[in-house]
């Protein structure tokens, strides 16, 4: 008894997580602004939490009534779509969610169309949100430029990487390394690559820079600004 309810409460845990998280999701897609907002999943009274839910809400309203004014195949879609993002385990980000974002915008529209205020503050929210997406677009574009420009480097320093640990079964990990670059390296390695801990003792370290290296790791090589250190012997 005490095992299924353990399983039963496990099993609320994932249901609940899930919920949040696409809640989440429509919240960064739908309220200005707060596409780079990540509130963690399960917290249901973090204020954010609180304005997606309300959101979801009215979402879900508009689709009631949309669905009945409308036959058409894609809006009836979308509930089975959004039945298998529950499903998934994982976040993944706004990505998923855009298939069905006209559907969301529509419903919203459907929602308070009735009041020309109302149907107007959609349409101002549509456009604030164009802006502020491309203003931040635009603010990124030197950041994105420059870590595309590193992709070079971090190849060749995949490579040494494998030359290193040619059957890839050596642990790996960063110290002072962008969060970017890391994703970029485990891509290239098809191989992922974490964070460093004393206390795992990896096997093997990329360091970048001037970035204090522990003392008992030894320098292996260089690829320009990062450093790749193997755990010391005894």
């Amino acid at each position: 008894l005490s095992e299924n309810a353990q399983q039963s409460r496990s099993v609320v845990k994932v249901v609940t997580d899930s919920i949040h998280r696409r809640t989440t999701t429509l919240g960064r897609a739908v309220d200005p602004g707060m596409f780079r907002t990540y509130p963690e999943d399960g917290q249901w009274l973090h204020p954010l939490t609180f304005v997606n839910v309300i959101v979801t809400i009215l979402a879900i309203c508009g689709f009631l009534r949309l669905a009945r004014s409308s036959l058409d195949v894609y809006v009836w879609m979308t509930p089975f779509y959004v039945v298998l993002l529950l499903v998934l385990p994982y976040g993944a980000g706004t990505r998923l969610l855009l298939p069905v974002m006209p559907v969301v915008w529509l419903s919203l529209y459907e929602l308070f169309k009735e009041r020309s205020w109302q149907k107007n503050a959609i349409m101002v929210l549509l456009v604030l949100h164009l802006i502020i997406t491309v203003g931040r677009v635009v603010s990124m574009y030197p950041h994105e430029l420059q870590r595309h420009q590193e992709w070079p480097i971090i190849d060749t320093l995949a490579q040494s990487v494998d030359q290193i640990d040619p059957q890839r079964q050596a642990t790996w990990a960063y110290l002072g390394m962008d969060s970017d670059y890391v994703s970029m390296l485990s891509f290239s390695r098809n191989r992922l690559i974490v964070p460093f801990n004393p206390e795992s003792q990896a096997q093997y370290i990329v360091v970048v820079g001037d970035t204090q290296r522990p003392q008992n790791y030894q320098w292996i090589q260089s690829v320009e600004n990062y450093h790749l250190l193997e755990l010391k012997t005894q």
